[in-house]
């Protein structure tokens, strides 16, 4: 007979297929998870798999976020956005004006490799990319002094949350959004940080143009 596993969330998934692909970018609260659950084990620096996560791996569906991206999408238009724009998160479409310069996003990401994939990325879609920043402090400098149309934070800053820069970025109106590798647990029950868009790490890069697309009109 055969034993029953504990099943996986969606973000635990995620974190095993990083790690399954050799990332060393999983969210510390998750790597404990897999570790109890018997899924990973050190090796050396980094993690790998045990027998029993190959074969959690293994039964994965394929291209788990490709099947979820439109209820990403749908998710952040339909809740998110809108309370956003309720509380001054957001600019309303009207807010932008016909010939102005490219919009201009705060990327804020501790991760070099990240941060470049993010940056081209917004760069191929028609935005020009302030930063990268990857510690706090430059990220509060330039959230607090750079003309800005949008942004986009990592929450954790090498042990360092970003949460005062959305709020700094929310005292300007620039319209926002986390993303990140934790669960959306980790944002604190705030009214004003609960309405910020999140997406989760690794993250659909449609998905992604289309909730900038949304909240950074």
């Amino acid at each position: 007979m055969r034993a029953s596993l504990v099943p996986l969330s969606a973000a635990e998934e995620i974190a095993l297929r990083q790690i399954g692909l050799g990332s060393n970018g999983v969210a510390p609260d998750l790597v404990s998870r897999l570790q109890k659950l018997a899924l990973i084990e050190r090796a050396g620096r980094q993690w790998r798999l045990t027998a029993l996560g190959k074969r959690r791996y293994s039964e994965l569906p394929d291209a788990p976020l490709r099947a979820r991206s439109s209820s990403v999408i749908d998710d952040i238009l339909n809740r998110y956005i809108p309370m956003a724009q309720a509380s001054g998160i957001v600019k309303p479409e009207s807010a932008r004006e016909d010939g102005a310069a490219l919009p201009r996003i705060l990327v804020v990401e501790d991760c070099y490799l990240e941060a470049d994939a993010l940056s081209s990325l917004l760069n191929e879609s028609g935005y020009e990319v302030v930063g990268p920043a990857g510690r706090l402090s430059e990220a509060m400098t330039l959230a607090s002094a750079q003309p800005l149309d949008g942004a986009l934070l990592d929450i954790d800053l090498g042990g360092e949350r970003s949460f005062d820069v959305a709020a700094a970025l929310r005292r300007r109106s620039v319209p926002v959004a986390f993303i990140s590798g934790y669960d959306r647990s980790i944002v604190p029950d705030s009214r004003d940080l609960q309405a910020i868009p999140f997406v989760a790490k690794p993250f659909e890069s449609d998905a992604l143009v289309a909730m900038v697309k949304a909240f950074a009109l």
